[in-house]
């Protein structure tokens, strides 16, 4: 009688304590993933890879953009991202990572979270970055052709002597730095 009375005090404690722990879990802005796909920044629409990595909706990206809540990195060349860019990018060429690594961990907090892009339907520049930044630990989403999809939605962009979008005076002063 006694050993049903501890067990069945013991098993409330537990759900009650399971209860709290995902409740404070799912208020945290950046809680523990329970489910492939969840993420607290994007509710659950971004798409999973094999690698972990999310692939994210241009609509989340122009929001979490708009809320500085990432970092974004442009996995373009050098010479591209200076003909233009998502406003406040950073450019890590996936193409020259081994020399550009350092000056982007050096610049951004490895508890940031990253959106990459590269240009065209089917590059792979922003997923191949991507994922090297995962492996180094961040927590990474890559935005499938995203230089060209940005610009027609009209989020706010950086191109030299010219400025898009709302803030522009702003953004010339800022055009470098990484936004979290």
């Amino acid at each position: 009688m006694i050993a049903k009375q501890i067990f069945t005090e013991a098993a409330v404690i537990i759900i009650i304590s399971a209860i709290v722990g995902l409740g404070m879990n799912g208020l945290r802005p950046q809680g523990i993933r329970l489910f492939p796909g969840s993420n607290p920044l994007t509710a659950d629409t971004e798409t999973e890879t094999e690698a972990g990595i999310g692939e994210i909706p241009l609509s989340d990206a122009l929001e979490i953009h708009k809320r500085e809540m990432a970092v974004f990195a442009d996995a373009r060349s050098a010479s591209d991202y200076e003909q233009g860019r998502i406003r406040g990018a950073v450019n890590v060429p996936i193409i020259e990572f081994e020399s550009a690594i350092d000056d982007f961990l050096s610049a951004v907090d490895p508890e940031a979270t990253i959106i990459t892009y590269s240009d065209g339907p089917v590059c792979d520049l922003g997923k191949s970055l991507a994922e090297e930044l995962h492996m180094l630990g961040f927590d990474v989403y890559y935005l499938t052709n995203g230089w060209n999809r940005w610009k027609e939605a009209g989020g706010p962009v950086t191109i030299p002597e010219e400025e898009t979008h709302a803030g522009a005076a702003e953004s010339k002063k800022s055009s470098g730095r990484a936004h979290r």
